[in-house]
């Protein structure tokens, strides 16, 4: 007994790995290096769809099922194609409570890389520069009211950062609350108020009154956080006002119309893809699009298209009433009694010449204002930048004004061009000398008429120097000076 001891003794001295101890730390070690690959994996999943900004779950949460599993099961499925690990994981796992897969655990995964990786490096840049502004919109959806807070500052490397720090769910949204909201986000984080600067929001009354506002309230608190209106926002309450003459809104109209009643039917929307193919010659971008309202750099563009397709939408309406060899699919016997009515009233529409003019006035007096739209909306725009681009479009604007009669005329000019492609005869509405809805001023021709109805009033109300005076940007003229990346080392 004492021999075989011995030779126990003298095999572990000579081979530790032998040792049960250490047999038992090795299997551990693997263990960990396996569940560390797993994990991995599953962080990629995640990661890719964040990124990517899709969905996680599916019709099931379960793996081996002929139901959709989402996509995150589905993408550790293909992950597990060509890892063994993953996929002996993911089949047999070796703790039937330790998968790691289960909506819970991708939620706390997803809490951790957004809380304590993304968001905490996000406040560590913010600390390290000290001073920020507030950025805050309310928005609604499914009767539920929603605030998005986004911090912007100026990073070590001299760029203009704007991050969402918080997307807060509001019970109500009174100026108290909303304050009460921001302030509590900006603390929670770890961030001093004493470093707030400036706030930006619209216009609205809850967030810019100056006695129980949003930003008053903040300002209570924090006396050197001075707001601002913002510009992307006075640009677009601008251009609103400008189209509030009657014949703008009424083209408005009819193209929200037009576009309804020609996407709500696939049939429809098909033949204006053939004609529009067979007039250009190639597939191209079909010239429908949707009025937004807060956006207007969008509308700019469509209106460009629009016009430009205008003897396409024509051509469509009258092969719906009339037929056209050059389209036997869609010949006027497949249309209904209703489907020709509406194109009778479109067609009369898009041949109105009080329609083309407004197309055309509008689209060529909001492309001036087409740099600033986009301009004033990117982030990392500084205020000296956004400052030249207004006073430009200012100083274009009071030019056109003074020069009102040849602006008048390109665009008269233009439209008589746009109405002879569509044999449409240049004419003005019928008029009578009591209306109470419609400007009617004196007018010598038909050229006078639109002259005074359209082109000056439009252009009276596209002023810009509201915003110039809102946003204080008089006060910004000596800045360059101070902005480091213009500063000269001596």
């Amino acid at each position: 007994m004492p021999a075989k001891d011995a030779d126990i003794l003298k095999s572990v001295t000579e081979n530790p790995t032998c040792r049960l101890d250490v047999m038992t730390s090795s299997i551990l070690q693997d263990h960990m290096k396996e569940n560390k690959h797993i994990l991995r994996q599953i962080v990629r999943a995640i990661i890719y769809l964040g990124k990517q900004g899709l969905p996680f779950r599916g019709d099931t949460e379960e793996l081996n099922v002929s139901k959709n599993p989402g996509n995150f099961l589905a993408l550790l499925k293909n992950y597990a194609e060509t890892d063994e690990i993953l996929y002996r994981h993911l089949n047999n796992p070796r703790a039937k409570n330790a998968t790691y897969i289960s909506p819970k655990s991708q939620n706390a995964f997803i809490n951790v890389i957004g809380y304590d990786m993304i968001l905490a490096d996000i406040i560590s840049e913010i600390k390290a520069a000290k001073f920020f502004s507030v950025l805050a919109d309310e928005v609604s959806g499914h009767n539920i009211e929603h605030l998005a807070i986004c911090l912007r500052f100026v990073d070590q490397e001299c760029n203009i950062r704007e991050e969402l720090i918080s997307f807060i769910k509001m019970e109500r949204v009174r100026a108290v609350d909303i304050a009460s909201a921001i302030i509590s986000s900006i603390e929670n984080l770890g961030l001093n108020l004493e470093s707030l600067h400036g706030q930006g929001y619209d216009g609205a009354s809850t967030m810019s009154g100056e006695r129980a506002g949003v930003k008053a309230r903040i300002r209570n608190r924090q006396p050197k956080a001075l707001y601002t209106h913002c510009a992307g926002h006075c640009l677009n309450l601008a251009i609103l006002n400008s189209c509030s003459i009657l014949p703008i809104t009424n083209f408005i109209s009819q193209i929200k119309s037009f576009t309804l009643w020609v996407r709500n039917s696939g049939k429809r929307l098909n033949l204006l893809k053939a004609v529009v193919e067979k007039g250009t010659h190639q597939s191209s971008r079909i010239p429908l699009f949707n009025i937004c309202v807060t956006r207007w750099v969008e509308n700019i563009d469509g209106w460009e298209r629009f016009s430009l397709a205008h003897p396409f939408l024509i051509e469509m309406c009258e092969t719906i009433l009339y037929g056209n060899d050059n389209f036997p699919l869609y010949n006027d016997r497949s249309w209904t009694p209703e489907d020709k009515r509406n194109a009778l009233a479109h067609m009369k529409a898009l041949e109105s010449f009080e329609f083309i003019y407004s197309m055309v006035s509008l689209h060529r007096s909001l492309f001036y204002l087409k740099e600033a739209a986009v301009k004033l909306q990117i982030k990392d725009t500084a205020i000296i930048s956004g400052m030249s681009t207004v006073m430009e479009c200012c100083s274009e604007l009071k030019s056109l004004r003074e020069d009102i009669d040849g602006y008048f005329k390109r665009i008269f000019d233009h439209s008589c061009r746009l109405a002879d492609k569509s044999n449409t005869a240049v004419s003005m509405p019928r008029v009578s000398h009591h209306q109470q809805h419609h400007s009617n001023p004196q007018h010598t021709s038909v050229e006078d008429y639109f002259k005074k109805t359209i082109a000056i009033p439009f252009l009276s109300l596209l002023d810009l120097h509201p915003i110039i005076s809102k946003l204080h940007l008089f006060k910004f003229f000596c800045l360059p000076v101070l902005i480091p990346l213009h500063l000269s080392v001596n």
